[in-house]
């Protein structure tokens, strides 16, 4: 049987990539995948400690990936610099999901092109040069460090020409074909115009543009703008972090096309891939019709039927439909690549084992139970085992503070009327959370892993029996 051409395509930062990943973190057992989510977190958190104080202030703290996502969805809007990543990071990782299945076989050269849209090149190269699926997770952890930075230099500009607002104004609307002075996306159904939001507004209260036609995608930051950005930003967002030479050096094995010329992308490694796909996302427009003419006529001349792989795009049964017209009559869309809820394999167990528990519960103790002190009660007036008398117990026995006075109420913020009746054990709960946290060396605040809200100690109680006791001679707490 001819093995058919397979086209990936992957798309730009219009589609929602949150509750995929959430889905895909959730999948404990896939090694690669959960080895790429703790590299790509690591490379993120290191990445954001090199920042200035005001730029690092702009990102929430965390530690895994999976909080990550947490913090991304509480903040009103994302940055610039996640939301390329985590973008990047979906893509990739519905690939390695994809091809770490079971019957699954990595694609052969000769048949496998590569498509991105926007920031979609920056994963379409990560995948050309990957050998093998053990060979992308490297590569896509780097790549997702390019596209972090990408998102840094892209916020800046932004900056520099209109303030970030909350709620976010889109910085691209897409409208029927016109003249424009600005476009950054030309498709065959239309054009996508950008600029700054409150320019983007007057244009279209002009009655220039067709406005009733007009649609404002979820793009929140300047890109394809040649005005706007120089090869001098490119070479800042590449930097120098060191890369395997094996892996830095390393020859495309699949094709990329080109999203301004839809030719094939003329680099011979994975470094001038990067940089060759840094300069088509900020400084050229997207030419989805010229990608699209190239790529029917290169599936045209292989005469085999085409599969369409979509990833985190919408786009592909618009491409199907233009592609039947330029006489590729045999296209299919298969979308299984991209992984997301509603896709989720719920064959797969998601439950987790015992390493992977949230907390780590730490016993902390060391007070045994003796003999009630003489300086306490008599034993022999205020014990009964049977506890028919009253104001007894029914044990001798107990974990007692060798100073009970030695208690500073007002550190803990205990008001003088209620420190008296405190539970002792109370106190000692106090007092050994407080000790066992100055033993860790625990700062407030000091680092991502010391935010207050991640910090607790925990205790197993029985009962409350200081307070019935209490209760039943009316003891005033």
């Amino acid at each position: 049987m001819t093995e058919r051409d397979r086209v990936v395509l992957f798309g730009d930062l219009t589609s929602d990539y949150v509750a995929g990943l959430r889905s895909l973190v959730a999948t404990k057992t896939n090694p690669l995948l959960t080895s790429l989510f703790e590299r790509v977190a690591f490379v993120l958190r290191e990445e954001i400690a090199t920042l200035p104080a005001l730029e690092r202030a702009k990102f929430p703290g965390f530690i895994t990936f999976q909080e990550l996502l947490t913090r991304v969805q509480q903040i009103p809007s994302t940055h610039p610099a996640f939301e390329i990543a985590l973008a990047c990071t979906y893509q990739l990782a519905c690939v390695t999901s994809y091809f770490t299945a079971p019957g699954r076989e990595y694609p052969s050269a000769p048949s496998t092109r590569l498509v991105g849209l926007c920031t979609g090149l920056l994963s379409a190269v990560a995948l050309s040069c990957s050998r093998s699926i053990t060979d992308l997770v490297p590569l896509a952890v780097h790549t997702v460090w390019v596209a972090f930075r990408a998102g840094l230099c892209v916020a800046e500009v932004r900056e520099n020409l209109q303030p970030q607002t909350s709620p976010p104004s889109a910085w691209s609307v897409v409208f029927p074909p016109t003249t424009a002075t600005y476009i950054s996306t030309n498709a065959n159904a239309g054009l996508t115009l950008s600029g700054p939001p409150t320019t983007l507004q007057e244009l279209l209260m002009s009655g220039y543009l067709p406005s009733s036609r007009t649609l404002s995608i979820p793009i929140y930051a300047p890109y394809h703008a040649p005005h706007l950005y120089g090869p001098r930003d490119i070479q800042h967002i590449l930097g120098a972090k060191t890369l395997s030479t094996d892996f830095r050096c390393c020859t495309p094995k699949f094709l990329v096309l080109s999203s301004v010329t839809g030719e094939a992308i003329a680099a011979d490694t994975f470094d001038a891939l990067l940089e060759a796909a840094l300069n088509e996302i900020l400084r050229q427009p997207l030419r989805l019709d010229r990608v699209v003419t190239s790529l029917g006529q290169s599936l045209r001349d292989s005469g085999r039927g085409c599969t369409l792989f979509p990833i985190a795009t919408l786009v592909a049964q618009s491409f199907a439909v233009t592609l039947q017209k330029e006489g590729q009559f045999d296209v299919a869309v298969d979308p299984s690549m991209n992984f997301s809820a509603a896709v989720m394999d719920h064959s797969a167990s998601t439950t987790g084992k015992i390493s992977d528990a949230k907390l780590a519960i730490i016993g902390y103790s060391g007070h045994v139970a003796r003999i009630t002190p003489g300086n306490r009660w008599d034993v022999r007036t205020h014990v009964d085992p049977t506890l028919k008398r009253k104001n007894t117990m029914g044990t001798p026995y107990g974990c007692w503070l060798k100073e009970p006075g030695l208690f500073d109420a007002s550190f803990f913020m205990i008001s003088p009327r209620e420190a008296p009746q405190v539970d002792p054990a109370q106190r000692l709960s106090l007092m050994t959370a407080y000790e066992a946290m100055e033993f860790a060396g625990f700062v407030p605040g000091s680092t991502p892993s010391t935010q207050s809200d991640r910090i607790g100690v925990f205790y197993g109680t029985t009962s409350n029996d200081w307070g019935e006791m209490n209760s039943s001679q009316d003891v005033d707490t």
